[in-house]
Formats: C-alpha cells, structure tokens, sequence
C-alpha cells in the first residue's frame, strides 16, 4: 500500500496539477509542498483538509485507508437491537481497562 506522500504526488499528477500551483492552492511555499512528497515533512490537519478538498478526494484516499468506521457502522446497523446492546457493553467493559484510560 502506498504512503500518504506517494498518493499525494500521484493524485496531484492525476489532477495535472504543478507542485507549485498545488502549494499555491494550499497556501504554502513550493519547498514545503515539495518535502510533503517526499515524506520528510508531514502537513498538519488542516492542510490536510484542504490538499484533499482541493484534489476532490477524501482523506482516507489521500492516505490509502479503507473508511473503517463507516464500514463498522453498516455491520452494525445489520445486527438486531439485542446484538447491538451486547456488542455495546463489550465495548464500554473494554474501555475501561487501565490501557484506555485518560492520562
């Protein structure tokens, strides 16, 4: 599976997009675009909101993960309202081990 910086630059060439006019579209410098796809310098959320919004992909596109939640979500939604309690108490049982706990 491709990194972050590998699917960026390949999205970008996809789009026919410049590293320059993608850094201008960000509002960062080139040299600070350029070291995103090299993967020596990671944007932060908010640039990452906006390289995915001006490339008309989702985050888990930019990052080539698969949308888990969503897809928890629909198995869920398959189970009954009995299963659904069960699974939920599960998880907050889990939850309150000392490895999950606030520090």
């Amino acid at each position: 599976m491709a990194g972050f910086n590998e699917n960026l630059s390949e999205k970008r060439m996809q789009r026919g997009l410049s590293q320059k006019a993608m850094a201008e579209a960000i509002g960062v410098a080139q040299s600070t675009y350029s070291l995103y796809e090299k993967g020596a310098r990671e944007p932060n959320i908010s640039k990452i909101v906006k390289i995915s919004e001006v490339l008309n992909i989702s985050i888990d596109d930019l990052f080539g993960t698969e949308p888990v939640v969503d897809e928890f979500l629909s198995l869920l939604g398959r189970l009954d309202e009995i299963d659904r309690a069960e699974i939920s108490g599960t998880v907050k049982q889990m939850l309150k081990a000392e490895k999950y706990k606030e520090k």
